[in-house]
């Protein structure tokens, strides 16, 4: 039974092993053709991408003076879908407070009467309308996260991630999950994912005499490679990107196989023992 056992056991373990390989990475460049970057003498746009899958509109000022943005009439774009960049939110931020008074003391019996009362201080805190930038300081004014999750579902199904049991993703153009191996290449026209900002600032709060900027930046390539060389930087010295893994991870998979080496345990095991013992019949 022993030898048997351990053989069913190593080969659902080779299985495992083998399964787990099929893990890719998957690393999305951006194109960096300048669009990315614009200034007028006044600010300076810039979208810039991390590579753990977010994206940043940075503005500098570039003048002695402040500069404000107004959000409000500010859009970001994703995929040709735009949203305002001031989105009204509050959060109330709350502190309660006690406060303590002797109000009698005896010293024969060294006890103290004290009198206690409490009371809330709060104060709510809204998203800003329009943010004023220092003169040649630089702010964050817009962020973009979970990029892969922002690609054309209709060109791209990404799949699985860390600990899902879901496969690996696939180019839906053909259908065929990623592999090791393989390159798209795309335009401007034809891009999965493409990043825009349309800004509108002015040098005082109320946004008169305003101006506009516009910036965008987009997937120019998408390339399979394998897993492990996520965490190794394939990419490092390229142009811009970000990167995310497809496919069961090997918790996953280990936790399917292991299941199934459990069932085929509970089903061998009484067939073993009997095989293995003699019960003089």
């Amino acid at each position: 039974m022993t030898k048997k056992f351990f053989l069913l056991i190593s080969a659902l373990l080779t299985i495992t092993w083998s399964a787990s390989a099929r893990k890719v990475g998957v690393f999305c460049q951006m194109a960096a053709t300048g669009t990315q970057v614009s200034e007028d003498g006044v600010i300076r746009a810039s979208i810039v991408i991390d590579s753990e899958g977010e994206a940043l509109l940075e503005i500098e000022n570039l003048t002695d003076k402040v500069v404000f943005i107004h959000r409000k009439r500010s859009f970001s774009l994703v995929n040709g879908i735009s949203e305002p960049m001031f989105i009204r939110q509050s959060n109330t931020d709350s502190h309660t407070t006690q406060h303590s008074v002797v109000t009698e003391e005896n010293m024969t019996f060294n006890t103290k009467t004290v009198d206690s009362e409490s009371y809330t201080r709060s104060h709510t805190i809204y998203d800003q309308r329009v943010l004023a930038i220092a003169p040649h300081g630089r702010s964050v004014v817009y962020e973009w996260d979970g990029l892969p999750e922002k690609l054309r579902t209709d060109m791209i199904d990404i799949g699985g991630g860390f600990f899902s049991v879901k496969g690996k993703g696939r180019f839906l153009d053909t259908g065929e999950k990623f592999h090791k191996g393989d390159n798209r290449d795309y335009t401007a026209d034809t891009t999965p994912l493409m990043l825009a900002a349309d800004v509108e600032y002015s040098f005082n709060e109320k946004g008169e005499d305003s101006h506009r900027m516009a910036v965008k930046e987009y997937v120019s390539s998408i390339r399979i490679v394998r897993s492990k060389d996520v965490k190794r930087g394939y990419m490092l010295n390229t142009t811009p990107y970000f990167v995310f893994t497809s496919g069961k991870s090997n918790t996953a998979i280990f936790a399917q196989v292991g299941l199934g080496a459990l069932a085929a345990a509970v089903i061998y095991l009484p067939f073993a023992v009997y095989e293995d013992h003699d019960f003089g019949f």
